[in-house]
């Protein structure tokens, strides 16, 4: 009777959580009394049932919201332009992007310049701040079609301190990149990234998806909430892994005995090389490779795989 119990309370939790992210999801575009559904309006629906541990934050953040910030007192464009000279590269050590309902590709650049080019982008700007370039940009007018609203921007080869990224219903591809801190939210929308380089991961994802392949970091913290995510390369120092109720597969390009291990496993599965629930079958839900390296990983009803080389 006990387990019955347990069972339709996990099942009515699962719902329950299911009906509060389905309005999460709708405040993207939905109005109440002509005005925006309001992000302290869903900061206090998480707080009230105690969702926070089981979806990830970015998410909540950022639903409310896919018109992004704009900065005041810089320019704001619209439609289809171009700027092969937007920034030095030399002159900019941080780069924040902020990418709502479009298209964004972003890619190396073929010289020390930034390039800026947008076709049919309703609402965008892009400035250099200090030693700071921004770049926010917002389809108003199309958010259920993207595909021929994009935005793109090439970044120089440089020495960057943090890259910072946020795609909150946008579809956005990065290639090439290379900087101390790499961040990156995604609320509904999907990020794919190949071959990035970076001493600091800081990956957030809600209901989307991100990949990133081919790609090599010293230390890594990766989030997801209902959504999906997917690694391929090296993770080299310190992972921390939690998913909520999505899911998340890495694929790790070295041997597992150059990690320790630090497992906490809710109501699903973590698996490391095909061992699956691994978490039931060692003490303390640790396991001491004598290594420098640590992976902590952290699943409530969702699934992670890590998958090393053998």
């Amino acid at each position: 009777m006990k387990k019955f119990y347990r069972i339709c309370t996990i099942t009515a939790l699962s719902l329950f959580v299911a009906g509060s992210i389905i309005i999460c999801s709708c405040a993207v575009t939905a109005k109440v009394n002509n005005q925006y559904i309001t992000a302290d309006f869903l900061n206090e629906l998480m707080e009230f049932n105690d969702l926070d541990s089981l979806v990830s934050k970015s998410f909540l953040k950022n639903a409310h919201d896919t018109h992004v910030h704009f900065g005041s007192g810089h320019d704001i464009y619209s439609g289809n332009h171009q700027d092969n000279k937007a920034a030095t590269g030399s002159e900019v050590k941080n780069i924040q992007l902020d990418i709502g309902a479009c298209e964004c590709k972003i890619s190396r650049s073929d010289n020390k310049y930034f390039h800026i080019k947008t076709n049919a982008v309703g609402k965008f700007q892009y400035y250099t701040s200090g030693d700071t370039f921004y770049v926010s940009a917002f389809e108003t007018n199309n958010f259920t079609n993207t595909s021929n609203n994009t935005i793109y921007i090439d970044i120089p080869e440089s020495s960057y301190d943090n890259i910072s990224l946020y795609a909150g219903a946008s579809s956005v591809t990065l290639s090439n990149i290379s900087c101390d801190t790499f961040d990156m939210s995604v609320g509904v929308g999907d990020i794919n990234i190949t071959s990035l380089q970076a001493k600091e991961l800081i990956a957030d994802v809600g209901m989307g998806s991100a990949s990133i392949t081919g790609s090599t970091v010293y230390d890594a913290s990766l989030d997801v909430g209902m959504g999906t995510m997917d690694y391929s390369g090296l993770i080299e120092g310190d992972l921390d892994a939690n998913v909520g109720m999505g899911a998340m597969e890495l694929n790790l390009s070295d041997k597992e005995k150059k990690h320790n291990f630090d497992i906490k496993e809710g109501l699903s599965g973590i698996n490391i090389n095909g061992n699956k629930n691994i978490a039931a079958f060692i003490n303390d839900g640790y396991i001491d490779n004598e290594s420098d390296s640590t992976y902590t990983l952290s699943c409530g009803m969702g699934n992670i795989d890590v998958n090393f080389e053998k």
